[in-house]
């Protein structure tokens, strides 16, 4: 993937054009250096917290259409705790989990901000 961008985690759920479609968690990761020119640098402030709060509303842009989610939470796990996190990794249709790095002073990233939505 580019820095720039998000890029879809497969095999989990694809990207639709409408919630009722989805079949599993729609995932999408991107890069974030707290320097504003990569993709999820608009997700985390000066701190490398959440700028997305319970109630926000995510829009996903897809050939088949825009599907808006509202996040449900946010939470930050460290890099070696991420990938044994049940309840980031199952299956829920219609869900959406947004998964970037956090790094500070350019340095080398410990944690992971994931941000969890729904249709």
């Amino acid at each position: 993937p580019t820095l720039t961008a998000a890029y879809w985690i497969e095999p989990y759920g694809d990207p639709v054009g409408d919630a009722a479609e989805a079949d599993n968690t729609l995932y999408l990761a991107a890069h974030s250096t707290n320097t504003g020119r990569y993709g999820f640098d608009p997700l985390l402030d000066e701190d490398g917290d959440s700028t997305l709060g319970t109630g926000d509303v995510v829009e996903v842009s897809t050939p088949g259409g825009t599907v808006a989610y509202t996040v449900e939470r946010t939470q930050r796990y460290d890099k070696g705790e991420l990938p044994d996190a049940a309840e980031v990794w199952e299956a829920v249709p219609g869900r959406l989990v947004l998964i970037t790095c956090t790094q500070e002073d350019g340095g080398r990233s410990t944690e992971n901000l994931v941000v969890v939505a729904r249709s």
